[in-house]
């Protein structure tokens, strides 16, 4: 019988690779590794909802009396823009995302200490 092998989709290898990540930076917080495997399963949790997978694709018609290279460069014109507003959105997300992560372990280490760090 063969063996099937299963190969994680794109989100679990990209939660792992942040994970190894965030491992290593907080390695040398005060007590960061036990206090980052606290944090965790709610950290990913986070990082579950504000990276949920979106797509941009416009898709309108324009009308009126225009040529076909006026509606094209329109297209084109309202396209880059929506893509800039996505970029920046994945940009704000991921500095958001960070900042999440710290206060997380910022809470975490209060909870277990009584004090901030």
């Amino acid at each position: 019988m063969a063996q099937i092998i299963v190969f994680p989709n794109s989100d679990e290898r990209d939660w792992r690779e942040l994970e190894t990540m965030l491992r290593e930076d907080h390695k040398d917080l005060p007590d960061g590794p036990a206090i980052f495997e606290e944090c965790l399963p709610r950290i990913r949790e986070l990082w579950t909802e504000i990276f949920a997978t979106f797509s941009v694709s416009p898709s309108f018609e324009i009308p009126g009396p225009l040529s076909e290279q006026q509606t094209a460069a329109i297209k084109e014109a309202v396209t880059k823009g929506v893509n800039l507003v996505a970029e920046r959105l994945q940009n704000e997300r991921r500095t958001l995302f960070a900042k999440l992560v710290l206060a997380e372990y910022k809470d975490a280490y209060y909870r277990r200490h009584g004090h901030e760090v």
